[in-house]
């Protein structure tokens, strides 16, 4: 039993939660309420449509914070698996240049999805060759590719189950989690020493809400205590979409915020739960 605490937690959030206002002003919100890192948009033309990609990374550090990792376009997701060669190669080459970009900027972390919806046949031996291939050239280029929990949890696990890479792991989005698993954070505790991205939300167990922590029926201390079941330090990033554009965003924003401390506490008293209990059988 290895046994570790860590009281370090950094907060973070999507950079779109819902203010319709320039980006600019909107990271000038998030420093201020106290948030020290943003996940952003990445590899399309919505992504770039106020800033090219070394102005927005230029922004975001002058602003004082930390780029956690960029989440990357996912509407062709099923490429990776489809029968047609073409389209594989043309997936893996969009991903391919969204590491470069990460190892150009130094942005550790690209987040991405590997099923969209859920009509898709068994994972196919192509698909795994595809990642391998994506694999290799992050382990080049020094940056982790986070996989995220979405539709089809079996291609997520496939993937992770078969390419023994320190440079694969996990995104695990908590409301992904609540309306797909049939035990609550199985994943979570499966992968928790691959976790290299989290996205916090609630939801209603209906669908993906993305509403404020709290607000729905995800089991937060449940989640603290899987979370904690990990060997890497948690960084606890909300993708949460303010659904009352009539409230004062400053208040929304420490509203989230003080959640996520009450969280990270969580967190932390478990982990040293454990520790206790570890020098206790010393």
């Amino acid at each position: 039993m290895r046994c570790i605490v860590d009281d370090g937690h950094r907060r973070g959030i999507f950079s779109w939660y819902g203010y319709l206002k320039p980006l600019e002003e909107r990271l000038e919100s998030v420093r201020s309420a106290g948030f020290d890192s943003l996940m952003l948009w990445w590899g399309d033309a919505l992504a770039f449509s106020e800033h090219g990609k070394a102005d927005l990374v230029r922004l975001v550090r002058n602003k004082g914070l930390r780029i956690e990792n960029i989440h990357v376009p996912y509407l062709d997701a099923n490429d990776i698996w489809s029968d047609d060669g073409a389209q594989r190669r043309r997936l893996v080459g969009n991903v391919t240049e969204w590491i470069r970009d990460c190892a150009e900027f130094g942005i550790s972390t690209l987040v991405m999805h590997i099923s969209y919806y859920l009509d898709l046949p068994a994972p196919t031996e192509a698909g795994l060759d595809a990642m391998m291939a994506l694999a290799l050239e992050a382990r080049r280029r020094g940056v982790r590719i986070a996989l995220e929990n979405t539709d089809r949890l079996e291609f997520l696990e496939y993937l992770l189950d078969s390419v023994d890479s320190p440079w694969l792991g996990l995104c695990y989005d908590t409301s992904h989690g609540r309306l797909r698993e049939e035990r609550p954070f199985s994943l979570l505790r499966k992968y928790g020493d691959r976790l290299f991205a989290l996205h916090l939300s609630d939801n209603d167990g209906l669908d993906d809400r993305h509403w404020e922590l709290g607000k729905g029926v995800v089991d937060w201390s449940a989640f603290a205590d899987a979370l904690a079941a990990g060997e890497r330090p948690p960084v606890l990033c909300l993708e949460v979409i303010q659904d009352d554009p009539e409230e004062d965003e400053t208040t929304f924003l420490r509203r989230s915020l003080a959640f996520l401390d009450r969280l990270a506490g969580d967190v932390t008293d478990v982990r040293k739960g454990r520790l206790a209990g570890c020098n206790a059988m010393e």
